[in-house]
């Protein structure tokens, strides 16, 4: 009997293991103006958090981010920034005192479509669902 349960149990560990992670429930967009169809999550961590501020070609990155209370702004930080939204406050503070900028911040999908379609090199998240205008397109995120 002790030797049937514990087989089960395992068997259970080992499904919940093997099941796929979740699909981002936020889509990354660029102005037109950006080149590529693709941003790593690396490249687009290290873009929110001030390390990376041009493209390849030089031009000038501007990244949008969603407002602090915005609970899409809390899974794009735990799943591309690897922290919550206050660790990711904490670190702007630390970055501000240097005379680094943190991104730009929106308080919904449509300013943040707005401003990404005005801006050229700019770059931000909305929620899946978002229409976005000719001006803007979603990227892959690798």
């Amino acid at each position: 009997m002790k030797k049937s349960l514990m087989s089960i149990v395992v068997l259970s560990l080992t499904c919940v293991a093997a099941a796929p992670a979740p699909a981002p429930q936020f889509k990354v967009i660029v102005n037109g103006s950006v080149a590529g169809g693709a941003v790593s999550k690396g490249v687009l961590s290290e873009i929110y958090l001030g390390r990376t501020v041009r493209w390849s070609d030089r031009s000038q990155i501007t990244a949008v981010d969603l407002s602090a209370t915005s609970p899409l702004r809390a899974r794009f930080s735990e799943s591309v920034l690897g922290m919550n939204v206050f660790e990711v406050q904490t670190h702007w503070m630390r970055q501000m005192s240097a005379g680094v900028r943190p991104p730009l911040t929106k308080s919904s999908d449509a300013e943040v479509i707005e401003l990404v379609a005005s801006k050229p090199g700019s770059i931000g998240y909305v929620s899946v669902d978002a229409t976005l205008p000719p001006a803007v397109r979603a990227v892959t995120l690798q």
